[in-house]
């Protein structure tokens, strides 16, 4: 996975499912946690969202609208502890959008979350963590980027 760090610099970019799963980057969530999602289609076209919801079940994130209508979950394995940062690869990305569930394809991607209490750094990479918080890069198979940042709302 030699080109993830070039996602890392390149913070936007989500799924090309016409424009409709960029609105709905979400899971289940208080009000007081929130994220920002940067997506950025295949065709270069570019969405951001704020006060995304971003819930961490196991291994398993929930970004959620905040309408909590929209979740897309990201089930994530393969993690490594490089200092105090989590970083799992994703395996399975689904949509929950509109009562119906649509399997997102992922070239590649990182989940980093930061557990710990303190300000961490990204493995190789001068871009910080902070505490209770997660970053999210994942890139499409039809070349979409989607990159998410924020508080999680809760740890299980």
């Amino acid at each position: 996975m030699p080109r993830e760090y070039a996602i890392m610099i390149s913070f936007h970019r989500y799924v090309a499912f016409v424009g409709t799963i960029a609105a709905s980057l979400l899971a289940p969530l208080n009000a007081s946690a929130s994220g920002a999602v940067n997506v950025q289609q295949f065709d270069g076209s570019t969405q951001s969202y704020e006060h995304v919801g971003m819930k961490l079940v196991g291994l398993t994130l929930f970004l959620s609208s905040p309408n909590h209508k929209d979740v897309l979950e990201i089930v994530t394995d393969a993690c490594s502890y490089p200092g105090g940062v989590q970083r799992c690869l994703p395996y399975k990305t689904t949509l929950r959008r509109n009562g119906r569930t649509h399997a997102i394809e992922l070239e590649r991607g990182s989940v980093f979350v930061n557990m710990t209490s303190d300000i961490e750094h990204l493995p190789h990479s001068s871009q910080i963590l902070a505490p209770q918080h997660v970053i999210v890069h994942l890139h499409t198979v039809r070349g979409t980027y989607i990159d998410a940042q924020g508080a999680l709302d809760g740890v299980k």
